[in-house]
């Protein structure tokens, strides 16, 4: 069998690395895009406007296509409805298949229009990455083994709404001056990869600023709380029953569920953001988990070779 992913960043290509070593070792030849005509089967990650030119060649040529999750586009934030119900409508007519990382996923895309039969949860390939040996430990950074490491995951200011670019530089600035609130306490500022372009580390004292580096996943198994507003990589942290807090000054509705499911706090303000440090530090930070996003997610390591099984199946049939 032969396949042709087609890739809209270097970021996907990153993400896709365990799917498609699993689907090497299945015996599937993945060709370049440019020879698509003679493939068996099209990958795209999200029907994304970049992968619209590949998706009208693929169905042009009756190419069967299945679409794979890229981020939280599908979550819950009700400000990507109207996209996703366009992404539907497409899907249903072009015969998209799409794989997604939960159930969550799956009845969001179904709600807005999606048909049941064409929509499956398997977890999240990458997540396979978990079960692997660290590459990057405390000691990479010089960080102590009794220090509590904070992990800032970054975000850009987004254009449906949330932060705008000068909140996101003070909430920033918030988190690193965490370091005030304990001797204990690191702070580790992961960049966002439209962040990270010609950034290099940097590092003072116990504050440290990492550009975007795939994948970020040793940096939350290091850490001993996540502060977020909204990046992918906090359904990673949930999945590691790390602590979250969703740290938000813009006082805008939250975007994603991880409050509503127990899995993280909500801070509205610096004061509230130490508060819930300093519970943290105490190991008082209590959070009900009322969703086991390692079970919902399937992340038992072979997430890779559930989703490749289904692509091989999928176009074995069409």
């Amino acid at each position: 069998m032969k396949i042709s992913p087609y890739f809209f960043s270097a970021v996907v290509r990153c993400k896709a690395k365990p799917l498609l070593e699993s689907l090497k070792s299945k015996n599937v030849k993945i060709i370049p895009w440019k020879n698509m005509s003679d493939a068996d089967g099209v990958l795209v990650w999200n029907i994304h406007s970049s992968a619209y030119p590949a998706i009208r060649t693929a169905s042009n040529r009756k190419i069967p296509i299945i679409s794979l999750q890229e981020g939280l586009y599908a979550l819950g934030w009700k400000a990507t409805v109207p996209a996703m119900r366009k992404e539907c409508v497409r899907a249903n007519t072009m015969n998209i298949h799409q794989v997604v990382w939960s159930r969550f996923e799956r009845e969001n895309y179904i709600t807005t229009g999606r048909k049941p039969d064409m929509i499956v949860n398997m977890g999240n390939p990458e997540h396979d990455l978990l079960f692997n040996p660290l590459r990057e430990t405390r000691s990479t950074f010089g960080i102590p083994e009794h220090a509590f490491v904070v992990v800032y995951l970054a975000q850009y200011a987004h254009p449906r709404g949330g932060p705008n670019e000068q909140e996101l530089k003070q909430m920033a600035q918030y988190v690193m001056d965490l370091i005030s609130v304990h001797s204990r306490v690191w702070v580790i500022h992961c960049l966002h990869p439209k962040q990270s372009r010609k950034v290099k580390m940097t590092q003072e004292g116990r504050r440290i600023i990492r550009p975007f580096r795939f994948p970020v996943f040793d940096i939350i198994r290091m850490s001993d709380l996540v502060v977020t507003l909204s990046s992918t990589e906090a359904i990673t942290a949930s999945i590691l029953k790390k602590p979250i807090i969703e740290y938000d000054i813009s006082n805008s509705n939250p975007r994603w569920p991880f409050s509503q499911h127990g899995v993280s706090i909500r801070a509205n303000n610096q004061k509230d953001l130490k508060k819930y440090v300093n519970a943290a530090l105490e190991k008082k930070l209590q959070l009900p988990r009322n969703i086991d996003y390692a079970k919902e997610y399937q992340a038992d390591g072979n997430s890779s070779n559930r989703v490749a099984d289904y692509i091989i199946q999928h176009f074995s049939k069409v």
